[in-house]
């Protein structure tokens, strides 16, 4: 509510000399600072997965201590790609910026729908981008994510819903 509303219904003019942020806690209405992550949060369709500067690279140690590059071991992401691109190069370019985030040699999880435009979860309906297996699988290479002949690479495929879990290619391997 507009602050002049608040004043108004208080009987407070700018005569009074009352700091808005006082009028707001009198009517027990939130300050606009607090209300902008709130609303960012609940509005997670703007993600800007399709910049190349979305997620930072990171430094750290795994396991045993040794220093990491700058990214993970696993990556996991589960109905979102598909969902925050309105195009195939967008689809494209963030699975390459997912793919960037992973160590060679590490590992994307990723689950979502085929061959889909809407799905709906909890009472709500979302807008989907549609993708084939083939489309996927063609924008996974050429992120260098690749499923590998191995039993840590697999893919599961039931009625268009799948979890694929990859391997981003070492350096050494072509």
């Amino acid at each position: 509510m507009k602050t002049k509303m608040l004043r108004w219904t208080a009987g407070v003019t700018r005569l009074d000399r009352l700091r808005n942020d006082t009028i707001r806690q009198r009517f027990g209405v939130a300050p606009i600072s607090d209300k902008l992550p709130e609303a960012r949060l609940r509005w997670y369709g703007h993600v800007l997965c399709a910049n190349d500067d979305t997620v930072l690279g990171l430094t750290g140690r795994d396991p045993k201590n040794l220093p990491t590059s700058s990214g993970f071991q696993v990556a996991v992401t589960i109905f979102c790609v598909e969902y925050c691109c309105k195009t195939y190069e967008e689809y494209k370019r963030a699975i390459k910026n997912i793919g960037d985030q992973i160590n060679p040699g590490g590992f994307l999880v990723m689950g979502g729908i085929l061959q889909e435009t809407w799905c709906s979860f909890g009472g709500r309906v979302f807008g989907c981008l549609y993708i084939t297996k083939e489309m996927m699988l063609n924008a996974l290479a050429e992120a260098d994510i690749y499923l590998e002949s191995d039993r840590k690479c697999i893919i599961y495929e039931i009625n268009d819903m799948f979890v694929i879990c990859a391997r981003k290619r070492l350096r050494s391997d072509s």
